[in-house]
């Protein structure tokens, strides 16, 4: 019975009780609108969170032959009735703790569940974060003469050295460490050499050899000077302009095999391998057609357009810059990039070689070497050797056997060593270079020592009783010849970084 009353009122809008029921309406109005504007979001500060919900693709695992990862779904669909045995014994995805989630300095991994239970309301962050290698510890596998030492192998490397049908066997019954890349976490000596090329040992301590910027930061070049440098290094550096230069500064591209990718191309090429294949391979000087046709490389195109050369229309944009999807094409070959030059003219020495109709990889391209632990396997001597001789001479645990074997050095001009890959990340590609500091065919070679135990020295005919309790400092050479086939094994023992007789 209330509205015909209440209108009835309404009709004597000179009446008090009219006055009154216009007020107690337009409160109950703007009441209304309140709520609904409060439950539209539209009010000042109460605009709902955005909310992330775990789901399938957050749990990954292994495949079968541990090419790629995989959900519980594709474990179904690919494998059907076996998906479930197959996805309980798969070893699960692990990923980089964040920077902003670290309480110390030191890099640990965790997979979907351990993350989830430790930082549940941290979705955002678990799939920012990078994948990292998973490590275990296996004992045994390698050949006769290295049986002792403790191999801390890769997922990767367990699949290529045992194959599709037998490395998940063998994996899960290893032991499980820290990750490939979680360097300041590791302990000892021979663990940190084992992680090479991302970690190195430096001041009685493994440290990471990538920063940690760099493995979380793609690098673009700053127009200005033409470096190299992160996003927050670009806003450093121009405080007002640096978040536009980055958007559309080049991004740094990398060779491998001949071909140039940027990082988000190792992470989808190699997987969880993609930070160590990085990490050694040189970063692309990359070329382009300008507007008028020619094929210049970056510092071509700062010489033709100065300060401009950045901007769009003069060094082509990345896809997606909204103004021409297609600019893009007009980059060509890098200078390093034999398998994708496709004309001689693109096919540049001394980094490729034209070959008939096609541009090849030169074979005097240095390549890694090893003291390989068999002398047998290098005519009876002490000597370096590349990976193709080790599976020459072993192929069913030559990839094992490389893993432990001590690197070949050289040093440079102020007496200092440095294998091959450090020289190149030292130097770049001048290392190439016929002649100068950077050339490393030009370096010394040098003869690696290291201070071995003395405790093991002991154990020997040669130095017992000797005084060595303290360690002595070996060559290659003179380890070999104290320990015969188990050289390496105490090689990799040794109290501290591997040194020459020339530094």
């Amino acid at each position: 019975h209330f509205f015909p009353v209440f209108w009835s009122v309404l009709d004597h809008p000179q009446s008090l009780c009219a006055m009154i029921a216009r007020r107690v309406l337009l409160s109950l109005i703007l009441v209304a609108i309140g709520i609904f504007l409060q439950g539209c979001g539209t009010g000042s500060g109460n605009a709902p969170k955005p909310t992330f919900a775990w789901e399938s693709e957050d749990f990954r695992r292994y495949s079968k032959d541990g090419t790629k990862l995989m959900t519980r779904k594709e474990f179904d669909d690919s494998y059907g009735s076996k998906s479930n045995e197959l996805w309980n014994n798969a070893p699960k995805e692990i990923k980089l703790l964040h920077d902003k989630l670290r309480k110390e300095d030191v890099r640990t991994a965790y997979d979907a569940d351990a993350f989830k239970a430790e930082h549940g309301d941290k979705l955002k962050e678990w799939r920012e974060m990078l994948t990292a290698t998973p490590v275990k510890m296996l004992k045994g596998v390698g050949s006769d003469q290295v049986k002792k030492e403790e191999f801390h192998v890769t997922l990767p490397l367990a699949v290529q050295q045992f194959g599709e049908t037998d490395w998940l066997a063998k994996w899960n019954s290893g032991t499980d460490t820290d990750c490939q890349e979680c360097c300041n976490a590791v302990k000892y000596r021979r663990h940190c050499l084992q992680r090479s090329p991302h970690c190195k040992w430096e001041k009685a301590a493994c440290h990471p050899i990538m920063s940690q910027a760099n493995m979380y930061g793609k690098r673009r070049y700053f127009p200005e000077d033409m470096s190299l440098a992160t996003h927050p290094e670009f806003k450093e550096k121009d405080s007002v302009n640096g978040q536009a230069l980055w958007d559309k500064a080049p991004q740094e591209r990398r060779v491998v095999d001949g071909k140039a990718m940027t990082m988000f191309g190792f992470q989808k090429q190699y997987q969880a391998a993609w930070m160590g294949v990085w990490s050694t391979s040189l970063t692309a000087t990359q070329r382009a057609k300008s507007k008028d046709g020619k094929v210049l490389n970056m510092k071509g195109f700062k010489d033709q357009y100065q300060s401009k050369w950045s901007e769009f229309g003069n060094w082509p944009m990345e896809k997606g810059n909204g103004k021409d999807d297609d600019d893009i094409k007009r980059l060509v070959a890098c200078e390093e990039c034999c398998l994708e030059a496709k004309e001689q003219a693109l096919c540049t020495e001394p980094y490729c070689k034209w070959s008939g109709s096609k541009c090849e990889i030169p074979d005097t391209l240095p390549k890694e070497q090893r003291f390989h632990h068999d002398i047998k396997a290098t005519g009876n001597r002490v000597k370096a050797v590349t990976l193709d001789s080790f599976k020459k001479y072993s192929e069913s645990t030559y990839l094992l056997d490389w893993l432990v074997s001590p690197e070949a050095i050289r040093v440079n001009q102020k007496d200092k060593s440095f294998t091959l890959n450090e020289w190149k990340a030292k130097y770049g590609r001048d290392y190439l270079a016929a002649t100068g500091e950077a050339s490393w065919s030009q370096a010394s070679t040098a003869n690696p020592m290291a201070l071995i135990n003395g405790a093991d020295l002991l154990t020997t005919e040669q130095y017992k009783g000797t005084n060595v309790e303290n360690g002595k400092t070996l060559s290659v050479v003179e380890a070999q010849q104290t320990f015969g086939k188990q050289w390496v094994y105490y090689w990799n023992r040794a109290k501290s970084p591997q040194k020459c007789d020339q530094c």
